[in-house]
């Protein structure tokens, strides 16, 4: 049998680390939320504001978070720092995209919201961005978690030195 050198290219591509771009964010629908990544949504306790805190650690970057839920309604506000041994030698951002995805209590994505922070392209990532979003919660909701892709780039331009950072929290649903 043989291949054409298109064939060869796509099933390279597939095979090789390049693959892993082809998880998107969002999620797709009837994604899951891997368990070890849910964040469980805090009832209400009667009527009014319920606010909950809290830490997002991913391998190269932190969200502190906190999320208000009043009713249907949520706010979500937040700090993402990366981490020194990223900023250190990849000190400039090219993209970054960051979401919050809302899951019902089997972890099934309901819905996913961008809260990606404002930043000008190859901005210095020193310092934290800020996070803020509004919206309505998805009926159902039990649970959210975070995920984040992005590229930095180093301070030198003649060296083009790069870092992919990527947090997918997200498997293949099970049918109902």
């Amino acid at each position: 049998m043989k291949m054409s050198v298109f064939t060869v290219v796509v099933l390279a591509f597939l095979f090789s680390g390049c693959a892993g771009q082809m998880m998107t964010l969002p999620p797709a629908p009837g994604m899951t939320v891997k368990a070890e990544s849910r964040i469980n949504l805090e009832e209400s306790t009667g009527q009014g504001e319920s606010t909950q805190k809290g830490l997002f650690a991913g391998d190269d970057f932190s969200l502190a978070w906190e999320l208000s839920c009043n009713g249907d309604d949520f706010t979500l506000k937040g700090k993402v720092a990366l981490l020194p041994s990223l900023y250190n030698t990849f000190p400039n951002v090219a993209s970054f995209r960051l979401l919050v995805s809302f899951a019902d209590k089997e972890g099934t994505v309901l819905s996913s919201e961008d809260i990606t922070p404002f930043y000008i392209y190859l901005q210095s990532v020193d310092k934290p961005f800020e996070v803020k979003k509004s919206g309505n919660i998805p009926p159902g909701t039990k649970a959210f978690a975070f995920s984040a892709k992005g590229v930095f780039q180093s301070e030198r331009r003649d060296n083009n030195g790069s870092c992919e950072l990527f947090t997918y929290p997200f498997e293949k649903g099970t049918q109902k």
